[in-house]
C-alpha cells in the first residue's frame, strides 16, 4: 500500500508539472502539448466488469482513445490513449470486449500464439486469476470485429525473450506471427514482449521479422513520432483507484523507469516484490503480473525485465 501511495504522489507531481506546461503552451503556441499513453490490462473478471465499464467512461472524458496502430504524432487534443490487453484471457472476451464494443472503443489483444485454448501456466497459485482463466481459442479471436480489435503477437509460449539465443528469439518472433496469421487470416504487425523482457538484440530481431511496432511494459510517452518502433506502456487494472487511473491515463507514471534505476543504484529504496507469475523480479524492467498481483492492490507497475549492458 505504501509503495502504491508513493507512486501516486510522485505521479501527481508529474501531472501538476504537465498541467503547468500545458497552460504555458496554450498561451505561447495557442494549443496544448500532446501526450500519448498506451495502457495494458490482463484480466477483467466478472465481478470487475462494472468497475471496468466505469473506467472506460472516464477514460473517454479524460483523453481521446485511439487505435494502437495509429501513426501519430497527434496535435488536436492534449491527451491520447490506446488500450491493450496481454495474454488474450477469456475474462477479457467475456467482460471487457462487450463494454469496449458498446462504446466503440478500439483496442488490441496480444496473444501467446502457441497457447491458444490452454490454461495459462504462468499465473501464480493463489492469485485471483489463477484457475479462472484460459487463453482464447483461435475461433474466439477470429470472431472479434477487425474494425475494433487489433491482434498482436505475445510470443509462441509466453517466454521472456531477453536471454534467449538469437536463433530462439528469431524463431519465437516469426513463428508466433505465422501461427496467428494462419489461424486468424489477418495481418499481425505488432508484438508485446512477454514479461516486458527484451534486449537490444530482440528489438532488432523484431524489426527484421517484419513487425511495425513492439511494446514493452515500461511506462513512457507514446505516439510522439510516426517512425516510433519501441513503445512503452503503463500497467492498468480494474482495481486501480480512480485518481491512480486518471494519472496513468494522463501519462504521469512515466517517471517510473527513472525511479527503478535510482532504486537499483542506491540499494533498493523500495523493497522488491514478487511478480504475478511466480518469479521474483530482479531485472531492471518488469512487466507482467498486473492481473495476478491482486487482490486489491492495483500496483502493477513494476520494472520490466530488460537486459542491458552492465545489468546482471
Amino acid at each position: 500500500m505504501l509503495r502504491r501511495v508513493l507512486k501516486a504522489a510522485c505521479s501527481s507531481a508529474v501531472w501538476l508539472f504537465d498541467a503547468c506546461l500545458d497552460a504555458l503552451s496554450r498561451v505561447i503556441a495557442g494549443r496544448p502539448r500532446s501526450i500519448g499513453t498506451v495502457l495494458y490490462f490482463h484480466s477483467v473478471l466478472a465481478d470487475e466488469r462494472g468497475k471496468f465499464a466505469d473506467m472506460l467512461d472516464r477514460l473517454g472524458r479524460w483523453a481521446e482513445i485511439v487505435p494502437l496502430n495509429s501513426p501519430g504524432p497527434f496535435t488536436e487534443r492534449s491527451y491520447y490513449v490506446a488500450v491493450t490487453f496481454d495474454d488474450a484471457f477469456t475474462s477479457v472476451l467475456q467482460n471487457a470486449v462487450p463494454e469496449l464494443a458498446a462504446r466503440q472503443i478500439p483496442f488490441a489483444i496480444f496473444v501467446p500464439a502457441g497457447l491458444m485454448g490452454t490454461a495459462p501456466a504462468w499465473l501464480r497459485p493463489g492469485s485471483r486469476s489463477h484457475g479462472r482463466e484460459r487463453v482464447m481459442h483461435a475461433q474466439e479471436l477470429a470472431a472479434l470485429d477487425p474494425a475494433l480489435v487489433t491482434i498482436g503477437s505475445h510470443g509462441v509460449a509466453h517466454r521472456p525473450l531477453a536471454g534467449l539465443s538469437a536463433e530462439e528469439t528469431d524463431e519465437d518472433l516469426r513463428e508466433s506471427r505465422r501461427l496467428l496469421e494462419s489461424h486468424l487470416a489477418r495481418a499481425v504487425t505488432l508484438f508485446s514482449f512477454p514479461y516486458g523482457s527484451y534486449d537490444d538484440a530482440s528489438v532488432r530481431s523484431a524489426r527484421a521479422a517484419g513487425y511495425e511496432r513492439v511494446f514493452t511494459s515500461s511506462p513512457q510517452r507514446a505516439f510522439g513520432i510516426r517512425e516510433e518502433f519501441l513503445v512503452g506502456r503503463t500497467a492498468a487494472d480494474p482495481s486501480d483507484w480512480r485518481w491512480e487511473f486518471f494519472l496513468k491515463a494522463r501519462g504521469a507514471y512515466r517517471w517510473l523507469p527513472w525511479g527503478w534505476k535510482l532504486n537499483r543504484r542506491v540499494g533498493r529504496i523500495l523493497p522488491p516484490r514478487r511478480c504475478g507469475h511466480g518469479a521474483r523480479r530482479t531485472a531492471p524492467h518488469a512487466g507482467e503480473g498486473a492481473a495476478d498481483t491482486r487482490p486489491g492492490s492495483g500496483d502493477s507497475s513494476a520494472p520490466p525485465a530488460r537486459k542491458a549492458p552492465g545489468d546482471r
